[in-house]
């Protein structure tokens, strides 16, 4: 299973959208289900790449369970793609996972 870390900042040069889903593409250890989350998570994502969607959205946009949704994730972050770290409730209940998409940012015009 992944390890949850805290997050970096990111140092990145700024690209496209379609150059980022291109260096993806290109890229072996992006499975065509790691492609589609990273896209889902880039829809939410800052400039920077930093988004926090639950998995039950991430779940609900996919068409995926849970488990799946949980495992890509899990896959991302141990490819080097994805960082997350726990984020809390004020009642100190865990919320969502930030997420950190590493080598995302996302080009201003």
């Amino acid at each position: 299973m992944a390890q949850i870390t805290k997050l970096r900042s990111p140092k990145t040069e700024r690209i496209g959208i379609g150059q980022q889903i291109s260096t993806w593409i290109d890229d072996p250890t992006i499975t065509g289900e790691r492609l589609a989350m990273l896209v889902v998570l880039m829809n939410h994502a800052s400039e920077t790449g930093v988004c926090w969607p639950s998995q039950k959205r991430l779940a609900g946009m996919l068409g995926w369970g849970r488990g799946k949704v949980g495992q890509v994730i899990s896959d991302l972050i141990d490819h080097g793609h994805l960082e997350a770290d726990r984020r809390q409730r004020e009642d100190g209940g865990n919320s969502s996972l930030r997420y950190q998409i590493i080598g995302f940012c996302r080009k201003l015009f």
